[in-house]
């Protein structure tokens, strides 16, 4: 499914970070798009669009293969082949995978309980990396009423016990018993920065028009390199990748509504003095997003921006995780390139 928006925006003359950097006028508009880690064309929709990719569970349509492959990078292993597939499993660098088909770009691997999961391809190679991986299965914590009454149970059945009397024919006395020790307060169970995930430390972002969001950044030095190295090989002046306060705001809001519209309502762009142009991808792997984005005329058509000649840009990835159980959990990711 590709998830496309676009936003008509005069382009005016707009600061962003950078006050002395101004753009052409025009009343033309300035499309931003989004594209899902699930899609790279119209093509790849209307695939998805069919009745039998929405079953879960088992090899959905594709090539079926078998092959020994490797992690490269720590990741996810999903139920379902897109992104609305729920993560099952957790695996690090150098797991051994049996890889058994492929589902556009991701590899169907039958994990260890015999179950059938999904890898994005690009976290996966045919050489072993030398080092001795593992897979962490997500373990769901649901309380049922009969392991709560259990509970309260036997906690009232420590109580009974220590409240017996020592023998049979003494009498109950509160001076008899030994004095109760005070009551510790339990551990707060909320959020615990200090721990990380997958070695990065986390930090909370307030977001506006929905609350508190942890998680961290990822660098995206290498995607700017990409989209500058074939802006130069089609004949264009190479984007001024710089710092950008609206763009990193941006990947945070992506991973709570991956839509051109704000949590609050507003337009993206008015981070941006309403001018510019916008591209979204809920992966933050520099290569696959960059691929993604190539793969599609309207997300390529930002890149490739012949038309305004916007000199600057900025882009920055974002993953959230969310507290559960004493850990980090993950929940999703994004990656946003603004040009103004």
């Amino acid at each position: 499914m590709l998830i496309a928006a676009s936003i008509a925006a005069s382009v005016s003359s707009c600061a962003a970070d950078d006050a002395d950097i101004s753009v052409p006028t025009s009343s033309e508009t300035v499309v931003i798009t989004a594209v899902d880690v699930s899609e790279t064309t119209s093509e790849t929709s209307q695939e998805e669009s069919d009745p039998d990719d929405d079953a879960t569970g088992g090899v959905h349509e594709g090539e079926a293969i078998d092959l020994v492959m490797y992690a490269i990078r720590d990741g996810v292993i999903k139920d379902d082949p897109s992104l609305r597939g729920e993560v099952i499993a957790e695996y690090t660098t150098g797991t051994s995978f049996h890889v058994i088909g492929t589902v556009r770009h991701y590899y169907a691997v039958e994990l260890p309980d015999g179950s059938i999961g999904y890898v994005i391809m690009t976290k996966l190679s045919e050489e072993d990396p030398g080092v001795e991986g593992g897979i962490t299965f997500v373990e769901e914590t649901e309380e049922t009423e009969e392991t709560e009454e259990t509970t309260e149970d036997e906690a009232s059945a420590e109580e009974s016990s220590s409240a017996q009397p020592a023998s049979a024919g003494s009498s109950s006395s509160s001076s008899d018993a030994p004095a109760s020790e005070p009551q510790s307060e339990p551990a707060s169970s909320g959020p615990d920065l200090s721990v990380t995930y997958n070695g990065n430390g986390i930090s909370s972002y307030e977001v506006d028009g929905y609350g508190t969001v942890y998680g961290y950044f990822v660098d995206t030095s290498y995607f700017n390199s990409l989209v500058n190295s074939h802006r130069s090989e089609i004949g264009l002046a190479e984007w001024n990748f710089t710092s950008s306060d609206g763009t990193r705001t941006r990947a945070v809001e992506c991973t709570v509504s991956f839509d051109h519209t704000r949590p609050n309502g507003q337009s993206a762009l008015v981070l941006f003095d309403n001018s510019g142009g916008e591209i979204i991808c809920s992966t933050t792997d520099n290569s696959y997003a960059y691929d993604l984005f190539m793969g599609s005329d309207g997300h390529r058509g930002i890149i490739e921006d012949s038309q305004y000649s916007f000199p600057n840009a900025c882009s920055s990835a974002f993953v959230r995780v969310e507290w559960v159980d004493g850990s980090w959990q993950y929940h999703s990711s994004s990656l946003v390139c603004n040009c103004w």
